[in-house]
């Protein structure tokens, strides 16, 4: 009988078009759930599952009664709906904190039976900025009884150790698929490129460089939001909003070199756009945050290129010179693409998860009957 995987995933307008279009894009959008299908894993994913009025309203409580007494709230409903599907199965993946949050708390009551893997992008930056309280204790206490902690960030994974001693923590360096993010010939019509929208990107960082290099263009795609967040831009510089991930190749192709400024954090390097441009051997300046700092052996590769966080001297100046030397842009961007393809790979990152997945079965037996 093959063992099957519950997993959690926010709900996203790219997620839903994948599973109604019947389209299994695995390495962008579901972290390799489909791809364990094809290594002997059963799966199922709680967005198939849509809330009905019961568990929206419940869950809606629930969480708002959290934010008021000083815990985290997150989507309860999702959680609340799906319950019967996610305690059939052998064990309980969560991808999001909004997720895992509300799964350990249902875990620690009893009402989740499976071992739950919690992947944490950005948990430790969550509860660090979360005021002490009895819920806040509370809830990290729940997150104890975790089956396993994953992390893509190397800080982050080094703080979980610590908060939680007793539950096993894995540092997994992100994959990408080579064969899909591989090098496209296309005209370079942009000097430099930045995009992404989590809320750790730094794009601030490039303005100093565009307004000191008038004749570079510019361009950065991201969210209206953090599109606002920049205020007044120089004429160099193009703002766009998000295109679909089928364009992203196509936009990175067209860009001299890729800019990927980040704020300091634990879980975030722009770690999925960042491999993906150096998949297609493309020359990238990268902020040298905790969640890539190691784990990742960018510096000892030659990679990318590494500045400091909140330096945009030290951004404009590596800018500078990769724009000013087509050589060097030609070296790191091969050494990227060799890099990715022998050490973070798709098929390795698949490997590592099948690993823990198995291994959190073989020391929970029986768990989820």
């Amino acid at each position: 009988m093959m063992p099957k995987v519950y997993a959690y995933f926010r709900d996203t307008e790219a997620r839903q078009e994948a599973l109604v279009s019947g389209r299994r894009v695995g390495g962008d959008l579901f972290a390799g759930l489909y791809d364990l299908e094809a290594r002997g894993w059963e799966t199922d994913i709680n967005l198939r599952k849509t809330p009905g009025t019961v568990p929206h309203h419940a869950g809606a409580w629930i969480s708002s009664y959290l934010h008021r007494h000083g815990g985290y709230g997150g989507d309860f409903a999702s959680c609340l709906a799906t319950f019967r599907r996610a305690n059939s199965a052998d064990v309980v993946w969560s991808h999001a904190d909004t997720l895992g949050i509300p799964l350990s708390l249902f875990k620690a009551c009893g009402l989740l039976r499976p071992p739950l893997v919690y992947t944490s992008i950005g948990l430790v930056e969550r509860f660090r900025a979360m005021p002490e309280s009895r819920w806040k204790r509370r809830q990290l206490r729940a997150l104890g009884r975790c089956a396993a902690f994953v992390g893509y960030g190397w800080e982050e994974t080094e703080v979980l150790k610590q908060w939680f001693p007793e539950c096993p923590v894995h540092f997994l360096p992100y994959g990408v698929d080579t064969e899909r993010w591989k090098p496209l010939d296309r005209p370079k019509t942009v000097d430099v490129l930045s995009l992404g929208m989590d809320w750790q990107r730094d794009f601030g960082c490039l303005l100093p460089f565009a307004r000191a290099h008038p004749d570079k263009r510019v361009k950065i795609i991201t969210s209206r939001h953090l599109q606002s967040a920049l205020g007044a831009v120089p004429e160099n510089v193009e703002l766009c909003d998000p295109v679909p991930l089928t364009r992203i190749p196509e936009e990175m192709a067209s860009a001299r070199v890729v800019a990927l400024p980040v704020k300091e954090n634990t879980y975030s390097g722009a770690t999925t756009t960042l491999l993906q441009a150096m998949a297609m051997g493309l020359p990238v300046v990268v902020s040298e945050v905790g969640a890539i700092r190691n784990g990742y052996h960018f510096r000892e590769k030659e990679s990318c290129a590494l500045v400091p966080p909140g330096a945009p001297a030290l951004f404009a100046e590596a800018l500078s010179r990769l724009l000013e030397d087509e050589r060097l842009r030609g070296a790191i961007g091969a050494q990227a693409r060799k890099h990715t393809a022998e050490d973070l790979n798709w098929r390795l990152f698949l490997k590592e998860w099948e690993g823990i997945f198995r291994t959190i079965l073989m020391e929970n037996p029986g768990e989820s009957s």
